[in-house]
């Protein structure tokens, strides 16, 4: 006979201390997207390149020149290892996974400005796309359902992602927190004079001891 007795064992973790964290919001990714040229716009919202599961590829307008006179030019000269059969001429398929079974072939869907198309885009014009990226991963394409199981291929077009005239300073929307009292007009210009004073300033700026220089 066997009495077994079982005995709490208890650990102290040392404790942790979460900082910051490198996941950004849509509402970021939105501000960032024209300055950030790993950013693009989906269906879904925005993407970051860097950030997204799995290996994403990215050109964007300055490696798109117009010797690619259709949608299926820039694929298969930009993005190795991915299969273009076929043209605009005549029809074609973009293949990401694997040409796949007969009844499944398996072929690209597109996602452009958020229009999801089964079909190549061939009436867009190379030169006006902005961002084009090849999604082969299975962990972001499965939020396309059924449509996705052959990656997805995300245009970004110029007309349909146009920039915003108003210049944010990303500087002042995160990690921006005052710890100490801020100084005044009058303060900022007693800390801050210099020490040979040129001619110009005022008498009674003149006046003042220099405590420090800027």
């Amino acid at each position: 006979y066997l009495n077994l007795i079982m005995v709490p064992d208890i650990e102290e973790l040392p404790e942790v201390t979460v900082t910051g964290s490198n996941r950004k919001s849509q509402q970021d990714l939105a501000i960032e997207y024209a300055t950030n040229p790993r950013i693009i716009r989906t269906a879904y919202g925005f993407l970051n390149a860097e950030t997204v599961p799995g290996r994403v590829v990215m050109v964007s307008d300055n490696d798109i020149r117009a010797v690619q006179v259709d949608i299926f030019g820039v694929i298969r000269n930009r993005f190795p290892g991915v299969s273009v059969v076929g043209d605009c001429q005549q029809g074609g398929n973009v293949i990401i996974r694997g040409a796949g079974s007969v009844s499944n072939p398996r072929t690209a869907v597109f996602d452009v400005d958020g229009l999801i198309l089964t079909n190549a885009p061939c009436w867009l014009d190379p030169l006006q796309i902005k961002r084009m990226a090849i999604i082969p991963t299975i962990a972001f394409s499965a939020r396309y359902g059924a449509l996705g199981n052959g990656g997805v291929v995300i245009i970004n077009t110029i007309s349909g992602n146009p920039q915003d005239p108003k210049i944010v300073d990303q500087a002042r929307l995160r990690d921006n927190y005052l710890r100490n009292p801020a100084f005044g007009a009058q303060e900022v210009a007693l800390k801050c004079l210099p020490v040979f004073l040129p001619g110009y300033l005022p008498a009674f700026l003149r006046s003042v001891e220099c405590r420090g220089v800027c």
